[in-house]
């Protein structure tokens, strides 16, 4: 039977998201070892053990279970900010140096 949580996923945005184990662990109500497990895939974890994970880490379930290869499928234009979408911009436009800069400013911002 083929495993449908995706632990490689779970570590990637664990790590994306500057927690330890232990800190996402304290976010979704887990223990440390189990983090580990889910990451390891020993251990499947329950719907809402995935739903409080996708909340935490601002994805998709399906994301995690490997159904969608989109993190955030939900994303519209609505809910962009003006750095996003000039980034948006300048990519369609090909103008790959204003993208890389706008890119280095929506970086700074995440920090």
């Amino acid at each position: 039977m083929e495993k449908a949580f995706r632990g490689d996923r779970l570590r990637e945005l664990r790590k994306a998201a500057g927690y330890i184990q232990e800190e996402l662990g304290e976010k979704i109500k887990s223990g440390t070892r189990m983090i580990n497990r889910y990451e390891s895939g020993d251990v499947q974890p329950t719907g809402d053990v995935i739903r409080r994970m996708a909340d935490v880490l601002d994805v998709s379930t399906d994301y995690l279970l490997g159904k969608s290869d989109l993190p955030n499928p939900d994303i519209r234009e609505e809910t962009l900010n003006s750095l996003e979408r000039r980034l948006i911009d300048e990519l369609r436009q090909g103008t790959i140096l204003g993208a890389l800069q706008t890119f280095t400013l929506l970086a700074a911002q995440q920090r």
